[in-house]
């Protein structure tokens, strides 16, 4: 089924089976393209995730992204998403294609570019299977030859995908391979807009005269069809052969930190709950550490800030766009933003909540002042991380945490009365039995702090099986006994925390790793075997990977399964104890020259030879790549930790060491010298940036509950906002409609971005359209048109209605100040309701009946003329908030009249459907 019309329909009539009542399917999301500029676009893009919804809702890359494709001239974006299982099934039951965009209802087949954003690498497993589902062909020649979309592939998985370029084998008539067109290596924020930019003006000219110019126009871009990898006769990798004019390595694109086209301020609004209301503001890239197990730390480098001033606008825009009470700062170590002193005290001002992350154990213990601030904001709930179970292990995952340092972060949240505790834990597979011995004292330690403290705090232990990503020192140290010892050892921690009486959990498991670690070190070879998986044995990854799939992948595997096929037979035994003895080459020093990596002849360790490339010791799948970091940097760290050391990272003491490594990732010395001079954070944030994490005047982060705060709160008034809400957001939930309201409000009335708070209480509703209301805090210094009683349609000058720019959208009718004080809500109104029946036609007196005896609600029944009315007697109607029903023969719905919202199960029960009704007026309550 290609038909858009008949894919809305299908989408219609099955809402009510699909996951979340087909929300995530329905389309029409505030901020989204209307459908109607499908037809005349010049370039039709579908930004598709390899994840459900709700898994992405909450995050800024699909946002981003349908920003920055919105912004290209003759473009028209829609979104798709991986469905849940049972959606799936659903779904390919009835021919629908898996990849649809919601907005439009246009299959994947329709658009010219698809655009797949892979964030995880288990993700890919869920590649071929889309593609396969939704009519594209697997391979880049099939695509071409039909005229089919071109995929592109970004994120942050984007760095290695080695796996998806090879030969699709006997999997898709034809052979061919490559299942993605192009990728994107690194930030997309001027890559991605570029892209879509020469593919709308070389529209119609092929799809070889696309590459070449993206492969000499775009930064960052990698056409997987200009590099050919070669093998010798053992089977391993020797060679990689660029085309003839092909860039070689291709470097990994960064995207001006300063630029204020780079900056997230404006998507869609999804329908889910959790992110309604609230965005993250990214704040840096790249990290400064050196953490061996982090993917991120040695992929994105160098660090980099941005302007405090050019955050400030962009969470200004944002708040307007989205309607959002809260901000969350987006970083991999808050702690190491220097500019976070003035960044928190301007967010305080403009927003009800700042969301910070939890932090380091070593950033608590050194400047405890930043946990103070979440505290004194009702943070009670705290996520750390002491990654290895001993001191040996953090070292070679180098956290440099030791103990002493985790016990001071320890007790710095215990002294504070943290309510609940997450620690993650990583099980590496090098444990031996003195390491365990060594937690376990650490849990003992743990056991005894916590004693005769009021408010023992919950702590929980999130265990999570090491996966070694490529281009970190791991990715050169082998790991004995495989699966079978990770689970082994696995078990061992768990049992260890839940005998000292804490409680212990599995977050990713033993499969997950052995999987990444395939997906991620597998070279061309391996993308028949991962088609196989994805689509003829219909392996999905939705949050976790089974022993099935791990075991499906690496029997028998024609690619090395990870870090493990890499090595030569000596480099890759290790004793029981995980200590292989390193080579003499790799003995190198710990401490760098400062010197930043050459990059001429050689770049990430590969050099030019006759026309191909070739790596001195050790060839790569992804040495075609360069992301910064040099090969050889990575081996003088490998060879540290194998001898018990690890490195510092660059930043100024305690944070680091304070002094350039050399690892090569900064490309100018203006880059390399940002790092070096960066300052901490200023230790005395002051009870004026701790104190904005709530402005009510009752709130967790107000002054009452802090027992006092040097700022004055702001003073408040309470808004209430009549709007009207269409058809479709019926069954929307209401932190949705607060951002809707709250964006419409500060879009229509602009002087509300640095006042309004947040949407404090909306009516009782449930699968209902038509009136609705909602109350809003907004600080006293409003210097717009006061609603001294009610400001609306009928007031002139006051630009009432205000309307969004979604068609058939929400509409705000009203706004009128509430007397008295701002903490006390106003009167709750009576409601009339059109509740619809399943279908013209029935008759709808017996159910109700039936309902009505049920639960002894005493009422009278007439017949007045062609209306039948049920009148509850006083008593009945103040139990069940129902007043009177009437139902006009021939009528497909009945009207009601009540107190108050029903309880969830009664309009189902009455109308024998959905429940689903329009508010037609607000009442005053009855005297009964």
């Amino acid at each position: 089924m290609t038909d858009p019309a008949a894919i809305a329909a299908w989408v219609e009539r099955h809402r009510r089976a699909l996951s979340g009542r087909g929300l995530w399917l329905r389309g029409g999301e505030p901020n989204t393209l209307d459908p109607a500029g499908f037809g005349a676009a010049r370039l039709r893009v579908l930004i598709v995730r390899l994840s459900e919804y709700g898994e992405v809702a909450a995050g800024l890359t699909h946002s981003l992204l349908f920003q920055l494709a919105a912004g290209v001239e003759g473009v028209y974006v829609d979104l798709a998403f991986l469905p849940s299982a049972r959606d799936e099934s659903l779904m390919r039951r009835d021919g629908i294609p898996l990849l649809v965009g919601t907005g439009s209802k246009q299959p994947a087949s329709a658009f010219d570019i698809l655009a797949v954003s892979n964030s995880v690498v288990q993700e890919l497993i869920n590649l071929p299977a889309l593609l396969a589902h939704s009519g594209i062909p697997l391979s880049r020649e099939g695509r071409a030859a039909g005229r089919f979309p071109f995929v592109l592939l970004g994120g942050s998985n984007s760095y290695v995908t080695s796996v998806l370029h090879g030969p699709l084998g006997s999997s898709e008539e034809g052979g061919g391979a490559g299942l993605v067109d192009g990728v994107v290596v690194g930030d997309g924020e001027e890559a991605f807009p570029r892209f879509l930019a020469l593919a709308r003006d070389l529209a119609g000219q092929g799809r070889a005269t696309l590459l070449a110019a993206a492969r000499r126009d775009v930064p960052g871009f990698y056409d997987p069809s200009a590099y050919r990898q070669e093998f010798d006769g053992a089977g391993r990798l020797a060679r990689i052969v660029p085309a003839a004019g092909a860039p070689f390595p291709v470097r990994a694109h960064r995207a001006d930190p300063e630029a204020p086209k780079n900056y997230f301020v404006r998507g869609p609004i999804f329908y889910h709950e959790e992110a309604a209301g609230t965005a993250p503001l990214l704040v840096t890239s790249g990290c400064p550490y050196f953490c061996s197990f982090c993917k991120e730390s040695w992929e994105q480098k160098p660090y980099r800030e941005r302007p405090v001033a050019r955050l400030i606008d962009a969470a200004r825009q944002m708040k307007a766009n989205l309607g959002l009470s809260e901000i969350g700062l987006m970083t991999f170590n808050l702690n190491t933003c220097s500019g976070l002193r003035p960044l928190l005290a301007q967010l305080d001002r403009l927003f009800d909540r700042v969301a910070l992350k939890s932090q380091r154990f070593d950033a608590i213990a050194y400047a405890p002042d930043l946990l103070e601030r979440q505290l004194a904001a009702g943070k009670r709930t705290y996520t750390c991380a002491m990654e290895g179970i001993s001191d040996r292990l953090r070292e070679r995952l180098q956290k440099n945490l030791p103990e002493a340092v985790l016990l001071k972060g320890f007790q710095e949240l215990f002294q504070r009365q943290v309510r609940q505790m997450k620690v993650f834990v990583i099980v590496t597979g090098w444990e031996e039995e003195s390491d365990l011995q060594e937690f376990g004292r650490l849990l003992d330690r743990l056991k005894k702090m916590m004693e005769g403290r009021r408010g023992r705090p919950l702590l929980t232990f999130s265990l999570a099986a090491l996966f070694r990503p490529p281009r970190t020192p791991l990715q050169a140290m082998a790991r004995p006994g495989g699966m079978a010892r990770l689970e082994h050892l696995m078990q061992r921690v768990l049992t260890a925390v839940r005998q000292a009486g804490f409680e212990g959990r599995i977050s990713a498991g033993p499969a997950d790793a052995i999987v990444s670690e395939w997906l991620a070190y597998a070279d061309r070879r391996g993308t028949a075997r991962l088609v196989e998986a994805s689509v003829a044995r219909g392996f999905r990854y939705r949050g976790e990977c089974g022993a099935d799939l791990a075991a499906f992948l690496t029997t028998d595997s024609p690619t090395p399964t990870g870090p493990e096929g890499y090595l030569s037979p000596v480099a890759a035994r290790s004793d029981l104890e995980g200590r292989p003895s390193p080579s003499p080459e790799r003995r190198a020093s710990a401490s760098g020259s400062g010197e930043e990596s050459p990059e001429k002849a050689e770049v990430a360790g590969i050099a030019r030879e006759e026309g191909h490339v070739r790596h001195g010791r050790v060839l790569y799948p992804w040495d075609d790549v360069d992301v910064g970091v040099s090969a050889e940097f990575l081996a003088r760290n490998t060879a540290v930790l194998e001898q018990g050391g690890s490195l510092p990272s660059c930043l100024a003491r305690p944070f680091g060491g304070g002094a350039c490594l050399g690892c090569g990732a900064c490309r100018t010395d203006a880059e390399r010298q940002t790092t070096l001079q960066w300052a901490p954070p200023d230790e005395g944030l002051g009870v004026a940036a701790r104190a904005g994490s709530g402005a009510t005047p009752t709130g967790p982060g107000s002054a009452r509950a802090r027992g006092g705060a040097a700022r004055a709160e702001p003073v408040l008034r309470r808004w209430r906002v009549v709007a009207s809400l269409p058809r479709r957001w019926a069954e929307t939930g209401h932190r949705f409609l607060g951002a809707v309201l709250a964006r419409n409000l500060m879009r229509g009335l602009p002087g509300l971005v640095e006042t309004f708070v947040r949407v404090d209480r909306s009516m009782e509703r449930q699968a209902s359209y038509g009136l609705f209301w909602a109350e809003i805090l907004v600080k006293a210094e409003w210097s717009g048109p006061a609603p001294a009683d009610r400001v609306g349609a009928s007031t002139p000058g006051a630009g009432f209605p205000l309307k969004g720019e979604d068609a058939d959208g929400m509409v705000i009718h009203e706004v009128r100040l509430v007397p008295g004080r701002a903490d006390v809500p106003g009167d709750e109104p009576g409601y009339q309701l059109r509740l619809e029946l399943p279908s013209e036609g029935i008759d709808p007196a017996p159910r109700v009946d039936e309902v009505l005896h049920r639960y002894r609600w005493a009422h009278q029944k007439r017949w007045i003329g062609d209306r039948l009315t049920w009148l509850l007697n006083p008593g009945q109607a103040k139990k069940s908030g129902l007043v009177r029903l009437e139902w006009r023969r021939g009528v497909g719905s009945l009207e009601l009249e009540v107190l108050r919202w029903p309880e969830p199960h009664v309009l189902p029960a009455l109308s024998g459907g959905d429940g689903l009704c329009e508010v037609l007026a607000f009442i005053k309550k009855p005297s009964l």
